[in-house]
């Protein structure tokens, strides 16, 4: 694979793990000492840990989720690149007439690192521009 598929395909990983609840992939996803912020939904957090423990507090009450990422503008300069993708996000708590949902969609800009032969996030911001049902199922800031 290309070096832009290869980071295409690491957000397709990523997606699926966040979906699937897999916590080990998801932390494989960034670097040792990456940084990540969820504008709105966390603070600007450092390390695996700190990243693992906001996933786990975000999607660990949720029934389902459903993440997906488009619209990929890659720049590639050696073993680093910038990332820019649209992503969109179903979230839903309970089953049948007790499902609360909400949908959001917003944007990724991240900074990703090649480190023995694999892309992987180094600095991530994801920030949501629009969102659409109940937004109180999810964390907040702080």
């Amino acid at each position: 694979m290309t070096d832009r598929e290869q980071i295409q395909q690491l957000v397709a990983i990523y997606a699926r793990a966040l979906d699937a609840r897999d916590y080990k992939t998801i932390a494989d996803c960034f670097a040792p000492d990456a940084m990540a912020e969820f504008v709105g939904f966390s603070g600007a957090m450092a390390g695996r840990e700190a990243i693992d423990a906001h996933m786990k507090k975000a999607l660990g009450p949720l029934a389902i989720t459903q993440h997906m990422f488009t619209n990929f503008i890659i720049e590639i300069d050696g073993d680093s690149a910038t990332l820019y993708c649209d992503a969109m996000g179903q979230h839903v708590t309970g089953t049948g007439e007790d499902a609360v949902t909400y949908l959001s969609g917003g944007k990724y800009n991240a900074e990703m690192r090649r480190r023995d032969g694999q892309w992987q996030f180094q600095n991530l911001v994801a920030r949501a521009i629009w969102g659409m049902g109940d937004r109180e199922m999810l964390p907040h800031k702080g």
